[in-house]
């Protein structure tokens, strides 16, 4: 059973993701130089929820923009954990690139993190829709999306850690390329994985009631919220640590 993809969606979901990668850089950027070290935790949090908000906000628009032959019900618990892997993933990252010089080691396992958060955040997320018989899944197509996701975001932490002692505006363009690197590894991450998944003919839902809502209309207004909240982070963030 073969789904189709809202265009629409596909170009909002980058979007976010995008803009989702950009704030969390620099507000990785930020604790890499910080010299207030009371301000460390606060920064890491803001990295690890705009972050994590902005993959899950990705992925689930994503997902509100796939469209199966038959109506689908989502289990609301196991899509609020792949949020909740999302967030504790990315910020498990940040503390540890604020915990001193980031070597290659640290730099590779702080973007395996990353990597792996967008990865679990996704196939969990996945494991939400209540589909019998159960997906199935390409194994190639599977180690291919996390390649994806784990390269992106080791070259993406890289650079931002690079553009550190470069103020906003200095490093507006070079952050803004970094971000179009790991937003790469969320919606690449993302659209492999979905074409990894396979659909047995004669599919149905097996949650009842199913959910009725708009799908076009929930995932606007997801869009605009997460954007909404990661242009809050980044106004509302110093210039300097």
């Amino acid at each position: 059973m073969a789904g189709t993809h809202s265009y629409w969606l596909i170009l909002l979901s980058v979007i976010v993701a995008t803009m989702a990668s950009f704030v969390g850089l620099d507000l990785a950027a930020r604790i890499a130089r910080v010299r207030h070290h009371g301000m460390v935790p606060l920064w890491g949090v803001a990295g690890a929820l705009s972050i994590g908000i902005g993959i899950w906000s990705m992925h689930f628009i994503g997902m509100l923009g796939f469209h199966l032959p038959v109506a689908v019900s989502y289990d609301i618990r196991i899509t609020l954990l792949s949020l909740a892997l999302a967030i504790v993933g990315c910020g498990a990252s940040l503390v540890l690139v604020s915990s001193g010089p980031l070597g290659a080691g640290k730099l590779l396992t702080g973007g395996t993190l990353i990597g792996l958060a967008i990865v679990t955040m996704h196939y969990t997320g996945m494991a939400a829709m209540k589909i019998v018989p159960p997906i199935r899944y390409d194994p190639w197509l599977v180690a291919l999306s996390i390649f994806i996701a784990v390269s992106a975001s080791v070259l993406a932490l890289w650079s931002a850690y690079t553009l550190r002692f470069e103020n906003f505006l200095q490093a507006f363009w070079k952050r803004a390329g970094s971000a179009v690197i790991q937003g790469s590894a969320i919606y690449g991450m993302h659209y492999t994985g979905m074409a990894a998944a396979a659909f047995a003919p004669g599919s149905r839902s097996d949650v009842y009631p199913r959910q009725q809502f708009d799908p076009t209309a929930l995932a606007l207004i997801l869009g605009a919220a997460s954007m909404v909240f990661l242009l809050a982070i980044l106004l509302i963030s110093p210039t300097k640590g």
